[in-house]
């Protein structure tokens, strides 16, 4: 379990040999970033390589050579072997399998130590650990024991899964790695370490979420690099302890499967409260906490600024006092590397030979979840960097919006037409040309379907990243595990709204939803293309042709696709996914004929 002394055991550990027992060699103190790499079937969004800004050539060089050290590490001789990652509580069921399946392929006995943590401090933990990685989501880390735990005693059975808690007043010596040592039967290595981590103030790490909203501070070494500068200084000017008001945790937690937890581990995690969590009167919620920052450290940080950072960079300014300070240190550190192009591109205006004609037309690309829009946004990208995609996310903005407006090429977004076209109608003089793409209407609810799974499968900060009511819809569908036809159609009625006639919803105004105005409504588009005409969908677009075949987006089923092809499924389909069926018909004649 993360937070939980795993980095002061990995780092304590790391070339451990005592003549029976060894720490295994993979490349990393960590074990969780070549064992997730291997197994996992989302290597390849791994926020960890994310990061590092590597290419999808480097993230299949560096799982080749994971995959070599791990086979080296096993066949070197038969002493026990020792992997620590915590990351491997992210492996999917199957994924865990497939490991266990890997290492008893050598002969291996495999017995599973792992520590857990009460909630109140996981959270607190686990949250700043997020966002000092990133992380500018608006909720707190999620915690479900059940997720983390229950998958490993399937896997490895009950008699091979041994758990213990987390509590520096528990451990031996106050410290994970001679406690961790006195459970497995190891000699304790001569030097450990206690704490690898860095520890940030609330107030720090509020500061480092703003930098997470409102720069581009990782995907690039340089960044990188700076990043760590920004929060190491942040938090000598700001030291202290990360505290997140109890209220807002507790309204956050599943209070059930922390019960069925502890009976399941015979311990009490709820109880008693630690004295110094009282609770907060003054916000509700976590986003309103965390982006609550006082005046007092805003001028404090804008001081320090003002007397220890290098110019040019210090001039850097905004109409926020605490976004012109923050900004002001970052960029002061990225100076050091000399990324004078990166610097621009972080708050850098568009400049005037950027700004489009007034009589230039705006390409606008309505955006329908899994119909290939990914694939025609990377397409776009390569051929006209000048635009902007996901225009949900700053559509409600007005300065930004208009700033872009004025700007853009192109634009795309999972925005209705009926919204979109509303809003563009009211813009200045500029031609818009409307385009879009749709789907076999079956496919397509499927796919839907599936990224409910997947989007809780690329790792907390892509799940936080997405609405409120998306992320309890993901888990509702995938607590229910799509069994059978019946769990199918009874979530896809549960949420019919997301799920049912939402190529209809995106494209048509609910006027056209009468057969003979669909055409009228189809008329406002340029072309929509369908799966089988993109490559003319992007030509219609650009001028250009494109005979890239790469994948954009594309994720592995989480449930028996079969199913689908069931009659009482299809028939539930024509039923209640009509309208779509009749659009796709309709696009089909009008622009693919």
């Amino acid at each position: 379990m993360h937070k939980t002394g795993s980095s002061a055991i990995q780092h304590s550990l790391n070339g451990y040999d005592d003549g029976i027992t060894r720490y295994a060699t993979l490349g990393y103190e960590n074990h969780s970033i070549p064992l997730y790499a291997i197994f996992s079937g989302h290597a390849f969004e791994y926020s960890v390589f994310k990061a590092e800004g590597l290419s999808q050539a480097d993230i299949a060089n560096r799982i080749k050579t994971c995959k070599k050290a791990l086979l080296k590490t096993l066949a070197k001789d038969d002493k026990n072997i020792i992997f620590s990652g915590e990351g491997v509580t992210r492996l999917e069921l199957s994924e865990l399998k497939e490991l266990k399946q890997f290492l008893e392929s050598f002969n291996a006995k495999i017995l599973v130590y792992a520590y857990f943590r009460e909630p109140i401090e996981f959270i607190n933990s686990a949250t700043a650990e997020v966002i000092r990685s990133g992380f500018c989501g608006t909720h707190l880390q999620p915690l479900n024991y059940h997720n983390i735990f229950y998958k490993f005693f399937d896997v490895f059975g009950s008699n091979s899964v041994f758990l213990r808690e987390y509590s520096r007043t528990n451990l031996k010596n106050g410290n994970a790695v001679d406690d961790f040592c006195e459970w497995v039967g190891l000699t304790p290595p001569f030097e450990t370490k206690r704490n690898q981590n860095v520890t940030t103030s609330s107030i720090a790490t509020k500061f480092i979420y703003a930098l997470n909203r409102d720069f581009k501070s990782i995907g690039t070494p340089a960044l990188l690099s700076a990043r760590r500068k920004f929060i190491t200084t942040i938090s000598d000017i700001f030291p202290g302890k990360f505290q997140i008001p109890t209220n807002i945790i507790y309204n956050d937690l599943d209070i059930k499967d922390v019960i069925q937890f502890e009976r399941m581990a015979k311990t009490n995690l709820l109880s008693p409260q630690h004295p110094e969590q009282k609770l907060d009167t003054k916000h509700q919620t976590f986003r309103e906490w965390i982006t609550d920052i006082d005046d007092s450290s805003i001028t404090k940080l804008s001081d320090y600024v003002k007397n220890n950072c290098k110019e040019p960079y210090a001039e850097f300014s905004s109409d926020n006092p605490a976004t012109s300070a923050i900004g002001r240190l970052f960029l002061s550190f990225l100076d050091d590397q000399h990324p004078s192009q990166l610097k621009k591109e972080t708050t850098r205006p568009a400049t005037a030979k950027e700004n489009m004609k007034a009589d230039s037309p705006l390409i606008y690309f309505v955006h329908i979840p899994k119909t290939a829009g990914s694939f025609v946004n990377h397409s776009l990208k390569t051929i006209n960097k000048n635009g902007y995609d996901h225009c949900e996310h700053f559509i409600e903005d007005k300065k930004t919006f208009s700033s872009h407006l004025h700007t853009a090429a192109w634009m795309s977004g999972h925005v209705p037409y009926a919204k979109i076209g509303q809003i563009l109608s009211e813009a200045p003089d500029r031609p818009i040309r409307y385009f879009s793409c749709i789907r076999d209407p079956s496919l397509q609810v499927m796919s839907h379907l599936n990224w409910l799974f997947e989007i809780q499968c690329r790792g907390p900060k892509f799940f936080y990243g997405h609405p409120v009511n998306i992320q309890e819809i993901s888990m509702d569908v995938r607590s229910n595990g799509l069994q059978n036809i019946y769990d199918i159609m009874h979530v896809l009625l549960k949420y019919k709204g997301l799920f049912l006639n939402t190529q209809s919803r995106f494209l048509l105004s609910k006027k056209s939803y009468v057969e003979k105005n669909i055409d009228s409504a189809l008329s406002c588009f340029e072309f929509i293309g369908t799966e089988k005409t993109i490559d003319v969908l992007l030509y219609k677009m650009t001028g250009k042709k494109t005979t890239s075949q790469e994948r954009v987006n594309e994720s592995k089923y989480h449930f028996n696709t079969s199913l689908f092809d069931s009659e009482e499924v299809q028939y539930f389909l024509k039923e209640h996914n009509h309208l779509d069926s009749l659009l796709y018909e309709r696009v089909q004649m009008t622009f693919n004929g």
